[in-house]
């Protein structure tokens, strides 16, 4: 999928409900400033992937939503612009305290609140992470944020960073925090960020 492609996805999204074409409230919702928000729609700069996934993370929709599986960008004269309303609109999964991360019982689905900026500028404190538990043996893409365990029950929010098929990392944002590494940290993935809440 071309940068294109990606720009024409969220700009059918900006276009349609909820943000009715409004930059100010694209501005507000996402916390970005003018100026990046104007890049989003400059066909003249990137809109990579990863753009594409912080976007739809910090509009609290699904990571893919502007890519291949989240949103229908075809027209026809009939219909025009397809929205994907199921992906757009999930219900809030419950929202557990860091402490309940040990239990082995995890729900499937869960938010977590931010408590520091190690991944800014994406997570802020007071914001919450929706997750999704990872099943066994499963790995992300490089860039996505997920969260892990180190070998004394600490958790972190990170990017995964792959280095081999069995050695990964867990990487910050904020460069004032170190990152993890799979072997020498003993992490275990425990979830992947799926989206993001304000309240």
């Amino acid at each position: 999928m071309s940068d294109n492609d990606r720009r024409r996805r969220f700009i059918a999204y900006f276009n349609g409900p909820p943000m009715n074409g409004d930059r100010e409230k694209l501005i507000k919702r996402s916390r970005l400033t003018k100026g990046r928000v104007a890049q989003y729609f400059d066909e003249h700069q990137a809109f990579g992937e990863r753009a594409a996934v912080n976007l739809a993370l910090r509009l609290g929709l699904r990571e893919d939503f502007f890519l291949r599986d989240g949103i229908d960008t075809s027209t026809s004269p009939n219909r025009g612009i397809a929205h994907n309303v199921i992906l757009s609109e999930e219900t809030v999964p419950p929202t557990i305290e860091w402490g309940d991360l040990m239990d082995s019982e995890l729900p499937e689905r869960f938010r977590l609140e931010v408590l520091d900026d190690s991944m800014s500028d994406l997570l802020t404190p007071g914001s919450f992470a929706k997750f999704l538990r990872c099943k066994p043996g499963e790995r992300p893409h490089t860039g996505r944020p997920v969260l892990v365990r180190d070998r004394d029950g600490n958790h972190y929010i990170r990017d995964f960073a792959s280095k081999t098929p069995n050695h990964w990392r867990a990487v910050p944002r904020n460069r004032h925090y170190e990152p993890l590494d799979s072997i020498e940290d003993e992490l275990e993935l425990v979830a992947f960020m799926v989206g993001l809440d304000w309240a």
